[in-house]
């Protein structure tokens, strides 16, 4: 598995829940795109990542 495909299983896994209630058609458009942008991003060399914790904040308007 490439270190993209990873870094992509590993945010799906933890943090899925951020695009629950949109559209699928849209979530996979998404993922593609991020898909895209971090392979040309990675490089020759691939691409290293470190996972930190994943905080969302809601704030009233």
């Amino acid at each position: 598995m490439r270190p993209v495909d990873r870094h992509l299983a590993r945010i799906g896994a933890v943090a899925g829940h951020l695009s629950a209630g949109l559209d699928e058609d849209l979530v996979e458009r998404l993922n593609a795109r991020i898909a895209e942008e971090l392979t040309r991003a990675a490089g020759p060399k691939g691409l290293r990542f470190t996972m930190v914790r994943l905080f969302g904040v809601a704030r009233r308007p």
